[in-house]
């Protein structure tokens, strides 16, 4: 199971900001695809699972709750956002 902090810390390197929370979008962040990508490859090195799929949909992740509940389906537990 991953934790919420060990994914904003994987978050807050990539974007290059501390002021991030689980609600904030990827916009507001001033974050693109490219930088998904980015983030989805060091959580599959982290927990050594395959995230970047053929039939995977950049655009149906718009804040970090569902980049947070993506990783946790492929890491076979259910999405918790009280975490």
């Amino acid at each position: 199971m991953m934790q919420t902090e060990d994914f904003l810390k994987v978050i807050g390197e990539i974007a290059g900001r501390t002021d991030i929370v689980m609600e904030s979008s990827i916009a507001e962040l001033g974050l693109d695809s490219t930088h998904v990508v980015e983030m989805l490859i060091e959580l599959e090195i982290m927990h050594n699972v395959d995230l970047l799929h053929a039939d995977m949909n950049l655009d149906e992740l718009h804040v970090l709750w569902d980049i947070f509940d993506y990783v946790q389906k492929a890491l076979g537990t259910e999405p918790n956002r009280k975490d």
